[in-house]
């Protein structure tokens, strides 16, 4: 009996980041660059909808801006840290400010050059 050539389905998975900013302008520069870079994007402009999509999405990666209406970036980089489901995702904090940002080891000043 011959063999049989059996077709195999490669499944790439692409990896995900989680954009949180109130700013459109802000959201669209950074998803349109990184969906050309080849990286599934989520979107979130809030913080209470940033920990709505971290647990829904369970992203690689979250860009996380630290003023946010309803729940700031910090509050919700403590909320993520503390559930078993989100604490190891990688989180970068975005600020237009030093200032802003207490205890962090860098900052990137706004606007961003992508």
């Amino acid at each position: 009996m011959a063999p049989r050539l059996v077709r195999v389905k490669r499944v790439i998975m692409r990896k995900k980041i989680l954009i949180v900013d109130d700013d459109a302008e802000v959201v669209e520069l950074l998803r349109f660059n990184l969906k050309k870079a080849g990286f599934a994007v989520g979107t979130a402009a809030n913080g209470v909808e940033a920990l709505k999509k971290a647990c829904s999405l369970s992203p690689d990666l979250i860009l996380l801006d630290v003023m946010l209406p309803e729940l700031d970036g910090f509050a919700v980089c403590e909320i993520l840290r503390r559930d078993p489901a989100t604490s190891a995702i990688p989180i970068l904090m975005l600020t237009g400010s030093p200032a802003n940002s207490p205890g962090s080891r860098a900052w990137m000043p706004a606007p961003m050059d992508i």
